[in-house]
């Protein structure tokens, strides 16, 4: 399964302090490490994982020509031929994808306002990225191709963790730093649908790509993103771009090819209430220069193959 994309400042904490200065040289073993090791180095970040549940997250809604597709058990996890809002990447319009977000706790139970872990649920599959806004910490995780996330999904504490979980050399390699690159969330008109219950005027998906927002991948397995240098907690400018007007306020997103939606071409800033894009000459220009910074880097990204799609017409409108 593919990865699933505030202005915090801090000093850093001990423990990432540690990790970074640490960071440059890979001990030997790091590839053959379990989901549960990955898992029980995550936790001394971002505390012990919260239980991820498929009924807690919410459905991500599918409209055409403003009309709410409704999904049912016949058509979930269909791809339809269009829709208003599609999807940045994979399947466009594929009905039933739900995204949830789960508060991080410290070990003695507390709430810790810092953490946050956010799961998307698609493609049959479930990612989760979790994130310390402070320190920048983030950790991608992903279940087994063949496990169903609907049915229960076991935290480090129960037993079949690693049945259920990949180990963070395959989730390493499906290239997730290669998409969330300026920070572990992507915002796309079709994600930011989704607000947050507890405070609607904002998505439930964080918002942070701040230039000076801090952002790094715990784990060996996983490579800085393109164009920071490792070990790095913040963006990498380059000289040539420090004028430009886009990067004085946000860290630099590449943009693959393959994705459905050109998110560099949307009027900014997130969160995306619709798909308008930029007309004004200024800023397509500096744009333009990122998007030629972002070939020099030569990002090989992973491709995708056509979605099969199916039509149907609906009735009912939701809600």
């Amino acid at each position: 399964m593919r990865c699933r994309h505030l202005v915090v400042l801090a000093v850093l904490s001990i423990p990432a302090l540690s990790y970074l200065l640490t960071a440059q040289a890979a001990p030997e073993g790091t590839s053959a490490r379990t989901a549960l090791m990955y898992a029980r180095e995550c936790e001394k970040h971002l505390g012990p994982f919260p239980k991820f549940r498929y009924e807690d997250a919410i459905e991500i809604p599918i409209t055409r020509d403003g009309k709410r597709v409704i999904v049912t058990a016949e058509n979930i996890g269909k791809n339809l031929k269009s829709c208003d809002k599609p999807a940045a990447f994979g399947a466009p319009c594929q009905l039933g994808n739900r995204v949830g977000r789960h508060q991080g706790t410290r070990a003695d139970g507390s709430t810790d306002p810092d953490v946050v872990f956010v799961t998307f649920f698609r493609d049959g599959g479930l990612g989760v990225i979790g994130h310390h806004m402070k320190t920048g910490a983030t950790c991608f995780l992903s279940v087994q191709d063949d496990f169903d996330p609907r049915q229960g999904l076991p935290t480090p504490n129960d037993s079949g963790y690693d049945k259920a979980w990949q180990p963070p050399r395959v989730v390493a390699e499906d290239g997730c730093v290669k998409c969330h690159m300026a920070d572990p969330f992507l915002h796309s008109p079709w994600i930011d649908q989704v607000r947050d219950p507890k405070n609607p005027e904002q998505p439930l998906v964080p918002l942070i790509g701040d230039v000076d927002s801090p952002y790094f991948v715990i784990g060996q397995e996983f490579p800085a993103p393109p164009g920071r240098k490792p070990g790095a907690i913040h963006a990498t400018i380059p000289k040539h771009l420090e004028g430009n007007k886009c990067v004085q306020c946000h860290a630099i997103q590449c943009v693959p090819e393959f994705f459905n939606v050109k998110l560099d071409e949307l009027k900014m800033s997130a969160p995306f209430h619709t798909m308008e894009t930029e007309t004004r000459a200024r800023w397509i220009e500096d744009r333009e220069a990122i998007r030629a910074y972002c070939r020099s880097l030569d990002i090989e990204f992973f491709g995708q193959g056509g979605f099969e799609h199916e039509d149907f017409e609906q009735e009912d409108e939701g809600e």
